[in-house]
């Protein structure tokens, strides 16, 4: 629950990964972000389509509220994040793999400001390192530049989050109930509620 950026990509040309590394790390010490560098140079072999060696390559920012933001990829040079790696790096299955390079990284909690600048610079790096990449945006900011829209979807969220919380605060499990339809029922009577006042 809360604004998310899906993301997936590749790196144009693997050689430019160092340039990558540097100019994002520059940007994090500038903002003061934590960030990690993962392995700073690809394998010097051809990238292998859709296998890995097990690695991660690239770097990872951290704004403060937000959920690391990851320019990392496998040596394949698709882009994935450390906990996509860390659940699906290793796996065979078909149907697992394809988790893999599916990132992500909420934004509720740092704020619009935030997701902004994190937008501002994906704007920056994609042109220049990235290819094949697409961006779902769940705030719409990646796909319109709107503000007003953006500030809308960050407070919507906002206030869609706090009422579910009242509503969990407010509704404790019945004897006998167990999580999944005690969540279920929350659910709906958040949702009748928030029909009726509505049409209120």
């Amino acid at each position: 629950m809360g604004l998310t950026l899906h993301y997936n990509g590749r790196i144009a040309d693997k050689n430019r990964l160092p340039q990558l590394i540097e100019e994002l790390e520059e940007i994090s010490k500038v903002h003061g972000w934590k960030y990690h560098i993962f392995g700073p140079l690809f394998p010097t072999n051809y990238f292998p389509d859709d296998v890995n060696d097990g690695n991660l390559y690239g770097i990872s920012m951290n704004p403060p509220g937000s959920e690391p933001v990851a320019f990392s990829f496998t040596s394949n040079g698709r882009m994935c994040g450390p906990g996509q790696f860390s659940c699906w790096g290793n796996s065979t299955d078909e149907t697992e793999r394809k988790y893999l390079y599916m990132n992500s990284t909420k934004t509720q909690y740092a704020g619009s400001e935030i997701h902004k600048m994190v937008i501002g610079i994906f704007r920056y790096i994609v042109p220049r390192y990235l290819t094949d990449f697409k961006m779902i945006d769940e705030s719409e900011f990646w796909e319109t530049g709107d503000e007003k829209l953006l500030e809308y979807n960050f407070k919507r969220n906002t206030a869609l989050i706090e009422g579910f919380r009242i509503a969990l605060d407010q509704n404790h499990r019945r004897e006998g109930e167990d999580i999944e339809s005690y969540l279920e029922r929350v659910i709906r009577e958040f949702r009748e509620k928030k029909d009726s006042k509505r049409k209120d």
